[in-house]
């Protein structure tokens, strides 16, 4: 009988030990990151693991297929430019600490498991993509404080100058004035990004949860604690909310120029005549408020 209660619990340890872990060639599942080929990283490359600055800067650069597994906690107050067709693995603790990371005018790019805090502003944001195309944001855990003002820090994920085909998943956005920007300035008009943020956890933010112009947006199956704001709705924007649970949230969605869409939402109930859908749904997604508060996000997996 002890053996068997043993086994079984080896099992059980075994299996959870197991869903956490990942594999290296994984590609983007959800949202716009699976469009126009698809974003896949490095895809089957031989793993390369790095644990200091110097070889971190040097292996991601180019445009030549590669998986990087970073190891270890790095800190600094540099940008990290990363190449095209790059998968940037955190193993399990993988951290940057007041040093973020760049993803400029390339495209296929995937950033997972890593936890990046405390970027300051005159440094520049915890992640920016800047005319990039096919990115994928997951299981990352991006922060700072609310003890500065709002301009100390950078931000924790801005979407500039054109990006397109990003999906932000399974990540905790947490202590920041301001989480998510995209479409930042006026010149961005020109531009349509289109981003897909699901399966987050925003908590303890000021606002910018995410802060959405110009372009088409999907905010689906996400949680919501303990914010002073959470969708702002912007110039330009078409913005799908979709499933998602606010708790402690007010105002839960700000429109100020773009376009609402809303259905499904706990916590939130949109303005009347509020349409429900938009005419293209990229991922047709329904999750349950059990579902979405018991999401395990951020940086918990390893490779």
């Amino acid at each position: 009988m002890k053996l068997a209660s043993l086994c079984l619990f080896v099992a059980i340890c075994s299996a959870a030990h197991i869903q956490k872990r990942a594999s290296t060639s994984d590609k983007a599942t959800i949202g716009y990151a699976t469009l126009n080929g698809g974003t896949s990283g490095g895809g089957t490359a031989t793993p390369i693991t790095v644990s200091t600055l110097d070889e971190l800067k040097s292996v991601v650069q180019g445009s030549t297929a590669k998986v990087v597994l970073l190891n270890g906690v790095i800190s600094g107050s540099e940008i990290v430019d990363i190449g095209g067709n790059t998968s940037l693995l955190g193993k399990a603790g993988a951290a940057l600490e007041g040093m973020g990371l760049r993803v400029n005018a390339t495209n296929n790019v995937i950033i997972r498991n890593i936890k990046i805090s405390n970027v300051l502003s005159l440094t520049g944001d915890a992640i920016r993509t800047v005319a990039a195309s096919r990115v994928w944001i997951d299981h990352m855990d991006l922060s700072a404080d609310m003890d500065h003002d709002k301009d100390y820090y950078g931000g924790l994920i801005s979407i500039t100058q054109g990006s397109s085909g990003t999906s932000i998943t399974n990540s905790y956005l947490h202590d920041h004035w301001n989480a998510v920007a995209s479409g930042l300035t006026t010149s961005d008009e020109n531009y349509q990004g289109n981003v897909t943020l699901a399966y987050n956890k925003w908590q303890g933010l000021n606002s910018g949860a995410p802060r959405a112009r110009w372009g088409n947006y999907y905010v689906l199956c996400s949680y919501y604690v303990s914010n002073n704001g959470g969708v702002i709705v912007g110039a330009g924007s078409n913005v799908f909310v979709d499933s998602n649970v606010f708790e402690n949230t007010s105002p839960q969605v700000t429109v100020s120029g773009g376009t609402l869409y809303a259905r499904s939402n706990s916590g939130y109930t949109p303005p009347g005549g509020t349409p429900i859908t938009p005419a293209v749904i990229i991922d047709n997604l329904s999750c349950s408020v059990s579902y979405v508060k018991s999401m395990k996000t951020g940086a918990i997996m390893d490779f």
